[in-house]
């Protein structure tokens, strides 16, 4: 158990099983990344496996984030002309997304009487996990926080996306992309994939948008929380 191996083995065998479910039963809410997650915990509790010896092989897969994340940038390439064209539409999308979050955090922060830094751990919560572990650094936040809060935050984005898309009656392959890459990064961009190839392209641009304008935003919106919440 001491091998990487193991770690690789048990997150991949998971999956595979969790994904196999999510397939059958066709609810979107077993998302296989989150009961996956669930799985291994109460694996490693009930046989009492230290984690350390678990992530020897968790860290490798964790390593390959950032090049998952780059490769979303295939989509992007195959519909250049498209998102040109579209390109009006995407940017006001994506001020928009960014304008509600910061609102978002500010209004969570003062309901839930948040101190500064972890107020400040929420501001990333809607950007990809490398742009937002750096930032939360750079801020004062809390990593460890920001990095749990954005992978709730892509789960829960992308398992409820389908319903939000069946109530609203939102068919609009631009408007769900734009929705999933500025809300649930990069998890919601893999779903987005999912359903379509131009999905996942508008998803995709979302996703590095809202991440550059988040970084721009952020040392703003941390201030402001600040005077508010003192």
């Amino acid at each position: 158990m001491n091998s990487p191996l193991f770690g690789i083995t048990l997150s991949l065998l998971v999956y595979v099983i969790m994904q196999k479910i999510q397939i059958k039963t066709k609810i979107s809410i077993l998302n296989p990344l989150l009961f996956s997650g669930i799985a291994i915990i109460l694996i490693l509790m009930t046989f009492k496996i230290p984690f350390e010896q678990f992530n020897e092989g968790g860290k490798l897969i964790t390593a390959l984030i950032g090049p998952a994340t780059v490769s979303l940038a295939i989509p992007l390439y195959k519909n250049l002309d498209l998102l040109k064209k579209k390109i009006k539409t995407i940017s006001i999308g994506i001020l928009a997304s960014v304008g509600i979050h910061a609102i978002t955090i500010v209004v969570l922060s003062i309901l839930l009487s948040l101190n500064d830094q972890m107020a400040i751990s929420l501001i990333p919560k809607s950007i990809t996990t490398p742009f937002a572990k750096d930032l939360s650094e750079t801020l004062g936040g809390i990593p460890a926080i920001t990095i749990s809060v954005v992978i709730v935050t892509g789960i829960f984005g992308a398992a409820i996306s389908p319903f939000l898309n069946k109530l609203f009656k939102i068919k609009n392959t631009l408007a769900k992309g734009l929705a999933l890459g500025s809300s649930a990064h990069a998890v919601g961009t893999s779903k987005a994939i999912e359903n379509s190839e131009e999905e996942g392209a508008f998803s995709s641009i979302a996703l590095i948008l809202t991440g550059l304008m988040t970084v721009l935003s952020a040392p703003l919106v941390a201030y402001i929380i600040t005077l508010i919440i003192k």
